[in-house]
């Protein structure tokens, strides 16, 4: 007669509970909390949690929420080994790998992203407490030496990686993320990684190692698009280092500028106020107008999230009055912010210093600015102009701004375009007696029922 084998109990796990004073129930909530910026839908209860201290090991998705979890309540990271628990660590890199590295790990991640099944299955955790600590200086970069050629290239395989860049980028903006993401992954993987690793003169390669680290940040965007923050930050990582070897401090600026509103969009307005602080610090005083003013804007925001008004109503007075007056800089996605853009900006500002009338008028302004291919911008604005008019009982206006939202809306794979359509039928719920209401909510439907 076989015997059942017993699982010892996990007094590792019991031990970081106790030391961060949390029960079973609040522990499974937190999980639950960190899973959802990930992408994940967990369901964790306290029943999950006695199963662990029993000795169940975590599934491989959960363990590194676990650790994450763990690490936000005590302040210190947290590695999945000390759960207590036979599962594969996965850790969060450093910004001080050279630039060989970061193109093994970019190469690694992209292969992993470009499969939906694997990477479902692989979920990384979002690092708080590495978001904390990111802003600090990097060591010297890796001087790039070559050893023998495999293939040499020069500025003909720079130009087109820059070529790339700006096709993905329009792509990402006009019709969303999914459509795009894919496609990123495997230009990444080849030819990019293998132009970076083959012998080339050293001003290409570092217009090599500025593509690549624009190609990583469009893919970091395209994961937080998709609410893959783990992800997205494993992504900004990598383009830190990439930056940081291409001697590119605009790029180092423009990544922890992203860092900073995926770490708003979270909720951590402490983290993403210091991150935006970091990123103006790390462009310089001699970068462009339009970069100055990109990076002004996002201070401006963190800064009226953070309670600071007179920071953020300089901050956004200062990026409005580079923008207006250089025009955006050269039209080139990582070199020109478009004035439409600013106002988008300028109305999260008076949005979050509870200025609704002003809010709405900057979206206006942010409206009349945009090119009618720009869905995604334009969706993003019209649901958040329809919400303050809601708010201020304008219903059939708000129904009209909603009703364009959805034309715009049809044309995009986007994981935030499709909460603004939730967000739509839960605002205009308790009006659905309203004739316009109800033609807005079946178009809705249609529209859903269509993509």
């Amino acid at each position: 007669m076989s015997k059942t084998r017993r699982r010892d109990p996990n007094h590792a796990l019991r031990g970081l509970m106790a030391e961060a004073g949390y029960s079973n129930t609040a522990l499974a909530s937190a999980v639950n909390r960190v899973g959802r910026e990930v992408g994940l839908a967990l369901r964790y209860d306290r029943t999950a949690v006695s199963h662990w201290l029993a000795g169940t090991a975590p599934r491989r998705t959960a363990a590194p929420l676990i650790a994450e979890t763990l690490s936000r309540r005590l302040g210190r990271p947290v590695g999945v080994a000390e759960l207590g628990a036979p599962v594969r660590a996965e850790t969060m890199p450093g910004t001080r790998s050279s630039g060989a590295l970061a193109i093994t790990e970019v190469t690694a991640l992209a292969e992993l992203d470009g499969r939906p099944s694997r990477r479902a299955a692989t979920p990384i955790a979002y690092d708080l407490n590495w978001t904390r600590s990111v802003g600090a200086p990097p060591a010297p970069a890796d001087r790039r030496e070559s050893s023998g050629e495999r293939w040499r290239v020069g500025p003909g395989e720079a130009a087109l990686a820059e070529q790339a860049v700006a096709l993905f980028a329009r792509s990402a903006d006009r019709i969303g993320a999914g459509h795009v993401r894919s496609s990123i992954s495997a230009y990444l993987v080849s030819p990019i990684s293998g132009w970076l690793t083959s012998a080339a003169p050293d001003r290409t390669h570092r217009r090599l190692l500025t593509a690549a680290a624009q190609l990583v940040h469009l893919l970091a965007d395209v994961c937080a698009d998709a609410g893959v923050y783990g992800l997205a930050q494993r992504y900004h990582a990598a383009e830190l280092r990439l930056a940081h070897e291409a001697d590119d401090p605009v790029m180092r600026a423009m990544a922890l500028r992203a860092m900073s509103k995926h770490a708003r969009h979270l909720g951590h307005l402490a983290e993403a106020a210091n991150l935006a602080e970091t990123a103006l610090r790390t462009a310089g005083t001699g970068a462009a107008a339009s970069i100055r003013s990109f990076l002004l804007a996002e201070v401006a925001v963190t800064a009226a999230l953070t309670g600071d008004a007179r920071r953020a109503t300089r901050s956004m007075d200062r990026s409005l009055r580079l923008v207006e007056g250089k025009g955006g800089g050269v039209r080139h996605p990582f070199t020109h912010y478009p004035l439409a853009a600013a106002h988008f900006q300028h109305a999260l500002v008076r949005e979050a210093l509870r200025e609704p009338g002003a809010a709405a008028e900057a979206l206006r302004c942010s409206l009349a600015e945009r090119d009618v291919s720009e869905h995604r911008a334009l969706a993003h604005s019209l649901a958040l102009l329809a919400s303050f008019q809601l708010a201020g009982g304008r219903v059939e206006t708000a129904c009209e701004s909603w009703r364009v939202f959805l034309l715009h809306y049809r044309h995009l794979n986007s994981r935030q375009a499709d909460q603004r359509l939730h967000e739509l039928r839960s605002l205009l719920t308790p009006y659905r007696r309203s004739t316009a209401v109800q033609k807005i909510l079946c178009e809705a439907a249609r529209v859903t029922a269509e993509k």
